[in-house]
């Protein structure tokens, strides 16, 4: 009975912290619907632009990098860059981008049938 209650606790835990942390993919649906009609760059091709340290780097200090990086490049991503929304979903954009980093082994589902 304890090692049931156990297992019950660490995936409430592990629950807790992905959404504490970021989805990877709630990060997906937020880029291929809110950024990528402004950045024109499929996710897969996006998320191999860094490393998985630089990723995380880019998003310290309250997405600072990551803003800075990716600003002025349409009036209307420049003003979701600066507002609440993008706070609230910053930490899935975060764990997307680290998730499918150029270092990571794993490649985003994203449609690369647009690039061509």
């Amino acid at each position: 009975m304890k090692t049931v209650i156990a297992i019950i606790f660490c995936l409430a835990l592990g629950a807790y912290a992905q959404d504490r942390l970021g989805s990877h993919s709630k990060g997906l649906t937020y880029y291929k619907y809110i950024i990528k009609p402004e950045l024109g760059i499929p996710g897969d091709v996006f998320t191999k632009k860094y490393t998985t340290q630089e990723w995380q780097a880019l998003f310290d200090d309250g997405a600072k990098g990551f803003k800075k990086q990716f600003s002025n490049v349409s009036p209307k991503l420049d003003a979701f860059l600066a507002s609440d929304k993008f706070k609230q979903i910053a930490p899935d954009l975060r764990a997307f981008t680290i998730f499918y980093a150029q270092d990571s082994g794993y490649l985003a589902p994203c449609d690369t049938k647009e690039r061509f």
